[in-house]
């Protein structure tokens, strides 16, 4: 970070004040509170500068006088803390999730003020745009907002999306919609207010928020896992930013082929997704299908009713348990190898089921993906379990992801 005055040739002063005062409110966005003097250690700034920027900031109302922190150095004399304004902005997530609309409300800080779920009257695409509408508007209602108060608006969704243009490629989750929806557009015009509306896949969203939890891997190549009952999904982040591909595929890893033996048809309609195998679903159908003819007595006889419970028997030393994870543990390093050969990712996080599937299944794993590693050269490999709620991580992500839009936008910094 230059600091205002020691530019570099050929830098314009208006460009590094610019630059400085974005990266003085990145750091306010990733802390609680700070000092003139921490800003002013951490980026090199005069006491000058750093003032100018802090003053700049206090009279958009973006930041706010917090109090007085405790003595620093020999004088005695307290120093103002200032911190981010909680209630400068807001952000709505909305979800499209089976046959309702959730819509959730959040402050500049990213914490949750309240939610509405809307059923939609139907399972039209139609229904479900009024229903986005009606439940954005909801939470604004009961906040006592208006339009004017956010700062935009994130829609996730399942399916494969072309988030530059606000398009709905393909609606996996609801089979009986057309192709090629522009949901940003109509959900726009269903409102009353003019605002910025960010859509994308609902894993990009949970994968996004890790960067929330980890702001220091921020420069790193990061792949995120996430599996359910039913499905497979996840996201590709570069340098800070989602990586989407030209048609939006980049997080269909359900769908590589990873078992060209299986015989289960995945919804894409092919065979050997990584998907078919992996889910917990499956995982549970496929074992209940071994046990029937199994001739070795297994704890698990009665008790598989979820991938939990294999996890459960597994840790306790069960054979059969243990061998049904260890094919998943298999596929999963043939997928992982794969990533590694196509992203060569500083770190994979596993999200959703497997997060936190039992010591066994993560130390199988961890051994398969270095068994697999091309010329042991991604034996560093990193494998993150986390196991922080899901959902959770998709509705702070999508706000997350907002925010950035937000305070990285041109006109915020106008400091003419």
């Amino acid at each position: 970070m230059l600091e205002n005055g020691s530019a570099a040739s050929g830098s314009r002063p208006e460009n590094i004040r610019y630059n400085n005062c974005r990266a003085v409110l990145g750091l306010f966005c990733h802390t609680d509170r700070l000092s003139v003097h921490e800003i002013t250690e951490r980026f090199n700034l005069s006491k000058t500068a750093t003032m100018n920027i802090i003053n700049f900031l206090l009279s958009t109302g973006i930041i706010y006088l917090y109090g007085k922190g405790e003595p620093v150095g020999t004088s005695g004399k307290k120093p103002s803390l200032y911190a981010l304004n909680p209630s400068y902005k807001y952000s709505v997530v909305a979800g499209i999730e089976g046959d309702y609309i959730v819509a959730e409300l959040l402050d500049f800080r990213l914490n949750k003020i309240n939610f509405y779920l809307h059923r939609a009257y139907d399972r039209s695409y139609k229904a479900f745009i009024e229903g986005a509408s009606i439940a954005v508007k909801h939470v604004l209602d009961r906040a006592k907002l208006t339009g004017k108060d956010l700062y935009a608006i994130a829609l996730y969704t399942g399916g494969i999306v072309d988030a530059k243009s606000g398009v709905l490629l393909r609606p996996i989750t609801h089979s009986d919609w057309d192709n090629d929806l522009p949901v940003v557009r109509d959900l726009k015009s269903a409102l009353d207010f003019d605002v910025p509306v960010y859509m994308d896949n609902v894993c990009r969203f949970g994968g996004y928020f890790e960067l929330l939890k980890r702001p220091d891997n921020w420069n790193l190549t990061i792949l995120s896992l996430f599996i359910d009952e039913n499905g497979v999904g996840g996201s590709l982040i570069q340098n800070g930013t989602i990586a989407r591909g030209k048609n939006g595929l980049i997080g269909e890893f359900g769908h590589i082929t990873t078992n060209y033996t299986m015989a289960e048809k995945c919804k894409c309609g092919r065979y050997g997704c990584f998907e078919t195998v992996v889910t917990g679903s499956r995982v549970v159908e496929r074992a209940r299908k071994a046990l029937a003819t199994a001739k070795t007595p297994s704890s698990a006889q009665h008790s598989i009713k979820r991938i939990g419970d294999l996890f459960a028997h597994a840790d306790n030393g069960d054979a059969f348990a243990r061998s049904q994870l260890d094919f998943v543990a298999e596929q999963f390093a043939n997928m992982l190898y794969n990533m590694q050969i196509m992203y060569d990712p500083d770190m994979v996080i596993i999200q959703g089921l497997y997060a936190s599937s039992g010591t066994y299944f993560k130390q199988k794993l961890s051994q398969a993906v270095n068994e697999l590693s091309l010329y042991s050269i991604a034996k560093g490999l990193r494998l993150i379990f986390d196991e922080f709620d899901f959902r959770e991580a998709v509705t702070i992500g999508a706000s997350f992801y907002c925010r950035e839009q937000f305070i990285n936008s041109d006109s915020l910094f106008d400091m003419t």
